[in-house]
């Protein structure tokens, strides 16, 4: 899971609220016009730099259907009061219907406790990405992290495939071509997470920085020992 950090919210909502401010009855997200949804998406699409905000899978290339679609972190069912509060908005994959991601969360009622999001400045150290493309909480102990795994169904089949896929391309899973050296290992730790020319970021970045980065480190710590030995 990626950090997002949310700006103001689009100008075209913020007309939305203030036209509805005398009747908060008819400030529904089904009431959004087609532009302001419109507006909304292209915001998101930045922001989040084209990554679902739950599986950092890439979205908004689909050229067929759109790959996404808009998720409400607190559910529209349960907080009706959040439906149009661009905070609890975010795009995550798939567009349609699937056991796994936001369409798996669904109707969910969730809290810091049972959930962490990518809102949180803490989500990108509170899951561990393996090689092979797992992922678990990084504390046994965090409950908010392991209810998120199982609410998300982040280890499904299909995102482990996907996961385990960028690692080997970046020459990181256990099955890659050609491992990194360490020092190779250290620059795309450095790097990876860095935004594209075109605003976008890498698919998997998060996973593939920490495994780069654990690379670069266990390097590292054998050098050291080797030179204590010495």
């Amino acid at each position: 899971m990626k950090f997002i950090r949310k700006g103001r919210k689009p100008a075209a909502l913020a007309r939305f609220e203030r036209k509805n401010a005398a009747t908060p009855q008819a400030a529904t997200y089904a009431g959004l016009a087609p532009e302001t949804r419109r507006a909304l998406v292209k915001k998101m699409l930045e922001e989040q730099g084209r990554l679902c905000a739950y599986t950092m899978r890439c979205i908004g290339v689909s050229t067929d259907a759109r790959d996404y679609h808009i998720e409400h972190i607190r559910p529209r069912s349960r907080c009706p009061e959040l439906q149009i509060e661009y905070k609890n908005m975010l795009l995550c994959a798939p567009g349609g219907g699937c056991d796994w991601g936001a369409r798996c969360k669904d109707e969910a009622d969730v809290d810091e406790a049972n959930f962490v999001s990518p809102l949180n400045e803490t989500c990108e150290t509170r899951f561990e990405y393996r090689r092979d493309g797992f992922v678990r909480a990084s504390e046994e102990n965090d409950a908010a992290a392991a209810s998120t795994l199982n609410l998300l169904n982040l280890n499904h089949k299909e995102l482990v495939a996907e996961r385990g896929e960028a690692m080997r391309r970046f020459g990181l899973g256990p099955n890659a071509q050609k491992a990194l050296s360490a020092q190779k290992a250290e620059r795309l730790g450095a790097r990876i997470c860095e935004r594209n020319l075109d605003g976008s970021f890498e698919p998997f970045c998060i996973a593939i920085r920490q495994a780069a980065e654990r690379i670069a480190r266990r390097a590292r710590e054998r050098s050291a020992r080797l030179r204590t030995a010495r």
